[in-house]
């Protein structure tokens, strides 16, 4: 009969103490259960929009070398353009020198000449 009255002296204790202690433990078990696959959820669904704007970003990559490349070939048109320009300017200086050189051999041919007539008549 001791021996009955400690064993219910014990469980009524275990059932005091411990068992609503183990309930409010399991029950903060189960929030965190519940916590951590809303976050895993969260995470999974976080990454998943990272991915993607990922890829939008990789898959604009292309389109910018592309316009870069536009671009540099059309820097590299203009840049023709105008060395075919600054060679045309040149043969035009080129051709107007010697006119000039032609026009002042000229004059002193004709200053020459006058000289000699004017020599003539005096």
């Amino acid at each position: 009969m001791a021996l009955r009255i400690t064993y219910e002296i014990v469980e009524q204790f275990f059932q005091d103490i411990f068992v609503p202690r183990l309930q409010h433990i399991s029950g903060k078990l189960e929030d965190l259960r519940v916590e951590l696959k809303s976050l895993g959820t969260e995470m999974r669904g976080a990454a998943q929009t990272v991915r993607s704007e990922v890829q939008v970003v990789w898959g604009g990559v292309p389109s910018v070398r592309n316009e870069m490349h536009g671009l540099e070939k059309r820097v590299e048109e203009g840049f023709t353009s105008l060395r075919d320009e600054i060679q045309s300017v040149r043969n035009e200086l080129t051709a107007t020198n010697k006119r000039l050189d032609d026009a002042l051999d000229m004059r002193e041919r004709l200053a020459a000449l006058e000289g000699k007539i004017s020599a003539r008549t005096n």
